[in-house]
């Protein structure tokens, strides 16, 4: 069995399992749009011990994280839905998603978007 903490191309992704199938990333669903993406091209966002959303720029912090595709619109979608704080079950008396937050959001959508729009 392999060792779930290591990445899919530590895992040899591509090669393939016994019977021959290609081996395939995970497919995660963004906040904003709804698309389905490798996660290596979404920004994760969990919350934090005081139930505060964080940006989890190395996709490395434990517990349940939510996706967002790095682009303007889904992260203002995720916004207007309140997607976030629902998707990662937090409760009822969670804080509200600082403007804060929502800037380092939008900022690290900026920084890892593409040059041209990849999801639909």
């Amino acid at each position: 069995m392999k060792n779930p903490s290591t990445s899919l191309a530590e895992q040899g992704e591509g090669e393939g399992d016994a019977e021959g199938h290609p081996r395939v990333a995970p497919q995660r669903t963004c906040a904003g749009c709804g698309g389905k993406a490798s996660r290596n091209t979404l920004i994760r966002v969990v919350a934090n011990a005081d139930l505060h959303l964080v940006v989890d720029s190395q996709r490395a912090l434990p517990g349940r994280g939510a996706w967002v595709h790095p682009a303007p619109e889904c992260v203002a979608g995720a916004q207007q839905r309140r997607a976030l704080p629902r998707l990662l079950k937090l409760p009822g008396a969670a804080p509200v998603p600082s403007e804060e937050f929502w800037r380092e959001l939008a900022l690290a959508a900026l920084s890892e978007a593409p040059t041209a729009s990849t999801h639909e």
